[in-house]
């Protein structure tokens, strides 16, 4: 959102130098704001094939899932903040909005693997969740006629459960990985869309691309 801040900044002093001049503004400037934009970056896990939601997330340590008791959410009430920003455990889908804020800087596939990944360590202890994830899930792809149940012990993410999976349609042949069930009704846990053939050629950090 920064980033279509200052390029809409940029484009009001093109189209209006002169009330620009008189905020202190002028092209110069403006090309500095469109720089900044231009140099702003979205974390990339190569062998995940996903965009951490900050440096180094998807290498910190699984949270215990399993061991959660049901009276110990929301988490952010019983846990401190220092062991939950260790973990994998996301209290509302961060990454997720990006994608649906910024859809036009993420690929379909990409959109469909993020959601996966974060589906399943998102406990939606805050209520903006749940309609972020049904707009990116209805615009991945993903639909609920494809659901199935498994029990699988999850690669990346050590625990195992009972979870109900939704497979990507943009990633039809990526291995399924179990999932935790959510706490939330109006929704499933849905396969990782890792895959384990072949790997992605970018660098450890993508741009955002251009509206």
């Amino acid at each position: 959102m920064a980033q279509l801040n200052l390029r809409a900044a940029a484009d009001a002093v093109a189209r209006h130098p002169r009330h620009a001049a008189d905020l202190g503004a002028d092209f110069e400037e403006a090309a500095t704001w469109r720089g900044a934009a231009e140099d702003m970056v979205v974390p990339w896990d190569d062998a995940l094939g996903v965009h951490p939601q900050s440096e180094g997330f998807t290498e910190h340590e699984a949270w215990d899932f399993e061991a959660t008791r049901p009276d110990e959410y929301p988490l952010l009430m019983h846990f401190p903040y220092f062991e939950l920003y260790r973990k994998q455990v996301v209290k509302q889908a961060d990454l997720v909005l990006a994608l649906h804020a910024r859809g036009d800087a993420f690929s379909d596939e990409e959109k469909a693997r993020d959601f996966a990944y974060y589906e399943a360590v998102t406990v939606r202890d805050s209520s903006l969740s749940a309609c972020t994830q049904a707009v990116i899930a209805l615009r991945s792809g993903i639909s609920s006629s494809r659901t199935t149940t498994s029990r699988r012990r999850r690669s990346s993410i050590s625990t195992t459960s009972r979870a109900t999976c939704i497979t990507a349609s943009t990633s039809p042949r990526s291995p399924v990985r179990g999932r935790r069930p959510l706490r939330a009704s109006a929704a499933c846990a849905t396969t990782a869309a890792r895959s384990h053939s072949r790997r992605a050629s970018r660098p450890g950090s993508v741009g955002l691309r251009s509206g």
